[in-house]
């Protein structure tokens, strides 16, 4: 694939774009995602956690992955998450119950 423009590609367009086209991988600047487009990217498509720096997530990208890929709570700070981040994780996920202080 022939594209002059993969360094204007944005984080926030990154993830549709990989999340259909994994493929083209091999072009992302992974250091200009963000926490929230880690969560989302990593929720559909858990092989790219290896580009990942899951210090960028906060509590609330927290809750949104581990409901779906809930195999990365190794790497979770969970004191980020609130009281809402809870309640939606534990919705999905109750067995992270006992990581709440």
């Amino acid at each position: 694939v022939r594209c002059d423009k993969w360094d204007e590609i944005s984080g926030d367009d990154w993830v549709p774009l990989l999340q259909t086209e994994p493929q083209f991988a091999e072009y992302c600047k992974w250091n200009i995602l963000s926490g929230e487009n880690w969560s989302y990217l990593l929720s559909t498509n858990p092989e790219f956690s290896m580009h990942c720096d899951f210090e960028l997530l906060d509590g609330e990208n927290w809750s949104i992955l581990l409901q779906s890929q809930p195999q990365f709570a190794e790497h979770c700070n969970f004191d980020l998450l609130d009281d809402y981040d809870w309640e939606c994780l534990l919705e999905e996920q109750p067995q992270f119950a006992n990581k709440r202080k």
